[in-house]
């Protein structure tokens, strides 16, 4: 069940994994460069060369475009976050739903605070737009 809230996994694939899973509409998460903090939903159009991979975006809100492979990820595991428990302080990443102009994506934010079952996740300054949220486990 996606909770909204995740632990922090930035393990981009390499081509050659890429190469042994990848098929046209493979479900993936995407950084628009590469010091970005938010993956955005799309799916693997296709792959080109040893380090670029064409994807485009949920409800195609952007134009397909041509990036490099590490900065393309799968999807967590189905069940990768059953024992998900943060603490204070940890980084986690948020689920940021879709708007008119971008896609669905998933945030990197920092516990601030845990009551009962929320958490206070608070995002760093230089990430435009983005507030913090309070977020029910």
């Amino acid at each position: 069940k996606d909770r909204g809230v995740r632990f922090l996994d930035l393990w981009p694939w390499g081509p050659l994994v890429w190469c042994l899973m990848a098929f046209h509409g493979t479900p993936v998460e995407v950084r628009k460069h590469q010091k970005s903090t938010t993956w955005y939903s799309g799916e693997l159009i296709d792959i080109n060369g040893e380090d670029n991979i064409k994807v485009r975006f949920e409800d195609d809100i952007w134009d397909t475009r041509e990036v490099p492979a590490s900065s393309v990820r799968r999807l967590p595991e189905e069940g990768a976050n059953d024992d998900f428990d943060p603490q204070v302080d940890e980084a986690v990443e948020v689920l940021l739903p879709a708007t008119e102009s971008t896609p669905s994506g998933w945030g990197l934010g920092t516990v601030k605070t845990i009551k009962n079952s929320f958490f206070f996740i608070t995002f760093d300054p230089t990430q435009k737009g983005k507030q913090d949220l309070i977020v029910e486990q």
